[in-house]
């Protein structure tokens, strides 16, 4: 009987070091899983859970192995205290950073707040914020509007006459949402023969809708409907896409003008985020908190900050400082061309080598979709115009003084390339940017995007191209 008795406390002790050493090791696996995307890039919550329970029966037989042997209780032990450790560690360095970093120093990459002057584009307008929580799309039937400044622009420095002078562009935007929530004013989606697809560079965001190339094409060309929507990416698009054609056919369409941004296009949120099937799987359900914990270990954490390029030290190199001041945006100035202030995680894409480029997920996401696009042009007989849009930072980051340095847009080959491969038209910016701004900026000096020198350069090349292809004949009479 006091055998059994040793036996069965035994067997506890046995059991209860395996399971600590499978839940110590299973949270500390997910926590670099999460943060790294090793194994995950470009998974749902649903196949990032599934990875980790395999992993945790994984440890569990490699434990119950492991505790058979003499001297394998204590290795287990030791196993879990050192996966607790590492875990703990990770995640008191990941929260003493955020709390520093809000402390100390100005987040990145900006952050909006309310001043007595003039405010950033989600403050000053009529209605603050032009974008509701649906995916991230815009307000149907709306019209907002206001004089604005970029979106890098700090609100600490609003007032300071040197930095209005160098840097500021201050505008009046207004934004026109139509019944499906995209920036039209009086074409109908019904009758479209021409669409406009792509993130905010269609959109035309921080510009107003007479100054956008796709405004200026659609003088020449014909009903256009504008289907840009700021933050997506070609996944994104071409789901949103599928989504409209599903709930209102449009039997006119035949020419599709998809523009690709070098930026963050490469960063599809496929690719980077949990997909919305997740969301949808616990949503109004008391799992949403735990699952915007887990979003918020992966986009916070350091290690996560270090894989995308977005860690900022607590004391900042001089591009991060005007008159003493701390920018939330570095700012480089050029001979030629002036002061501007550039996106952090932009120059991050803008110096990725060739084969990281080539590695990344986001590839395989736009591969699919350049699949999906080409049997339904196929079926319905589109013509596709592929318009690739360089960055700022990589287009013009090495006129100026400081700047880090930038690789080759192994992006835009690779667009390049895979438009050729699905027989889609092509056609890139970048040249034609470059040679306008010669003369003036493409670029706002205090936003991401074109100015109306930037839209009518685009305009030219693509309404240039459009005639070229002769898909559907542009007016002769047109300037």
């Amino acid at each position: 009987m006091a055998m059994d008795k040793s036996t069965r406390n035994e067997s506890t002790r046995n059991a209860w070091i395996r399971g600590m050493f499978v839940v110590w090791g299973t949270l500390l696996f997910a926590y670099l899983t999460l943060v790294t995307q090793c194994f995950t890039s470009g998974v749902s919550l649903r196949v990032w859970a599934l990875i980790n329970v395999s992993a945790m029966f994984l440890l569990g037989f490699i434990a119950g192995r492991l505790v058979q042997k003499p001297s394998g209780k204590k290795m287990v032990a030791l196993g879990s205290l050192v996966a607790a450790s590492i875990l703990f560690a990770f995640l008191l360095f990941d929260t003493s950073y955020q709390i520093i970093l809000h402390r100390v120093a100005t987040p990145l990459p900006f952050a909006f707040e309310k001043t007595s002057s003039t405010g950033g584009l989600e403050i000053n307008l009529d209605i603050p914020r032009y974008r509701v929580n649906d995916g991230g799309r815009n307000k149907p039937n709306s019209m907002i509007g206001g004089l604005v400044f970029g979106e890098l622009v700090p609100p600490a420095l609003v007032d300071d006459p040197e930095f209005r002078q160098q840097v500021v562009e201050t505008r009046r935007v207004e934004y026109r949402i139509d019944e499906f929530g995209y920036r039209n004013e009086l074409q109908s989606w019904e009758s479209a023969a021409w669409l406009a697809l792509g993130d905010s560079f269609v959109f035309g965001a921080s510009i107003d809708s007479s100054a956008t190339w796709v405004s200026r094409l659609g003088e020449a060309a014909s009903p256009l409907y504008n289907m840009g929507e700021s933050g997506t990416a070609p996944a994104g698009q071409w789901e949103r896409l599928r989504e409209q054609l599903q709930r209102s056919p449009a039997p006119q369409l035949k020419t599709i003008v998809w523009m690709v941004f070098g930026g963050n296009d490469l960063d599809s949120p496929a690719a980077s985020e949990f997909s919305e099937d997740s969301s949808q799987v616990v949503a109004d359900t008391f799992l949403v908190g735990p699952l915007r914990t887990i979003e918020a270990i992966r986009d916070k954490s350091v290690l996560s900050r270090v894989r995308n390029g977005t860690l900022r030290p607590l004391r900042y190199e001089s591009a991060y400082w005007f008159n003493e001041q701390l920018l939330p945006a570095p700012l480089y100035r050029s001979a030629s061309l002036g002061a501007k202030l550039f996106y952090a995680p932009y120059i991050y894409q803008a110096c990725r080598d060739k084969k990281d480029i080539l590695a990344d997920a986001s590839l395989r996401e736009i591969e699919r979709v350049f699949g999906e696009m080409q049997q339904e042009a196929g079926k319905l007989g589109w013509h596709t115009l592929i318009v690739f849009a360089p960055s700022a930072e990589h287009l013009l980051g090495s006129q100026f003084e400081g700047f880090p340095t930038l690789a080759e847009n192994s992006f835009e080959q690779w667009i390049s390339d895979a438009a050729a491969r699905y027989g889609f038209a092509y056609l890139d910016l970048s040249h034609a940017l470059n040679a306008g701004s010669e003369t003036l900026l493409p670029y706002f000096r205090d936003d991401t995007h074109w100015n109306a020198w930037g839209h009518e350069i685009a305009f030219q090349e693509i309404k240039a191209k459009l005639t070229e292809l002769d898909w559907i004949p542009i007016a002769p009479s047109d300037p």
